[in-house]
C-alpha cells in the first residue's frame, strides 16, 4: 500500500504541468462621444496570430441599435500572458454619436479564426449622453459678435 501511494505521489509531482487554457482575464471599455479605448489582459496564450475581436452595441432610447465590430492583434509574452489596448474614434465606423446610448458588448480571443475564449466587456461609463453638440463652426459663429 505504501509503495502504491509513493508511486501515485511521484506520478502527480513529476507529471508535466499543463498550461492554462488561453483566456481573457479582463476586457474594459472607456470612452465618450468622440472616441473609445478597449483594454484586455489574458493568460495561457501560445497560439500564433492571435486577435481580440470586439463588438459594441450602442442602444439609443428610440431607434435602431448601432453595432461596432473590429479586432486588434495581441502578442503573448514568453509565459503566455498578454495585454492589448486599442483607441478608436466612432468616425472610423462612420458614426457620429448624437443621442443617449446604453452600451453593451463582448470580446473574443481567437487564433487562426478559431475562437478560444469570450468575455463580456465592462463599460465605464455604461451610458453615453451625446445629444447634439454645436459644431466647431457654430461655436465660432456663436462667439462672434457684430458691432
Amino acid at each position: 500500500m505504501r509503495i502504491a501511494l509513493a508511486l501515485a505521489f511521484l506520478l502527480v509531482t513529476t507529471a508535466p504541468a499543463h498550461a492554462a487554457p488561453a483566456r481573457l482575464l479582463t476586457a474594459t471599455f472607456s470612452g465618450g462621444c468622440d472616441s473609445f479605448t478597449i483594454a484586455v489582459t489574458g493568460e495561457g496564450l501560445e497560439e500564433p496570430n492571435a486577435v481580440v475581436s470586439y463588438n459594441i452595441t450602442l442602444t439609443p432610447r428610440s431607434g435602431e441599435p448601432i453595432a461596432v465590430v473590429d479586432s486588434f492583434p495581441v502578442v503573448p509574452a514568453k509565459d503566455g500572458t498578454f495585454r492589448g489596448t486599442i483607441r478608436q474614434s466612432w468616425e472610423k465606423f462612420e458614426y457620429r454619436l448624437t443621442a443617449y446610448y446604453k452600451l453593451s458588448g463582448n470580446v473574443i480571443l481567437a487564433s487562426n479564426l478559431t475562437p478560444l475564449h469570450t468575455l463580456t466587456m465592462s463599460f465605464s461609463p455604461k451610458k453615453l449622453n451625446c445629444h447634439e453638440r454645436p459644431s466647431m463652426s457654430n461655436q465660432r459663429d456663436m462667439g462672434e459678435s457684430s458691432d
